[in-house]
């Protein structure tokens, strides 16, 4: 009976623990990380309206494109590593999700 328990411990409560703190952290990264860039535009244009720069906003735009064809090209990966094995991805999946919730 207590290698079930340390055994199911190990493989839904370690993965729940790891994807909560992956959600959490990943969210509040990205919102300080949307919070910097949003403003760092927003200075850009303040200047371009006054006339101090020139921003090309075709090449940000294909710069942006390119970046999001980058990140996609990963998804065969993430896919791959979320459907590797059933009871610990999703023990991870649902602490994940708290994470993101929660953060």
């Amino acid at each position: 009976m207590e290698a079930i328990i340390s055994t199911l411990l190990v493989e839904l409560g370690l993965p729940a623990a790891l994807g909560f703190i992956i959600g959490y952290t990943t969210k509040k990264v990205l919102k300080a990380a949307l919070i910097l860039f949003g403003s760092f535009l927003i200075i850009l244009y303040y200047l371009q309206q006054k006339g101090l720069i020139t921003v090309n906003t075709d090449k940000m735009m294909e710069s942006f494109r390119n970046l999001m064809e980058e990140g996609l090209k990963h998804v065969d990966y993430l896919s791959h590593f979320l459907t590797s094995s059933v009871l610990p991805t999703g023990s991870f999946i649902a602490g994940l999700a708290l994470g993101l919730k929660k953060g």
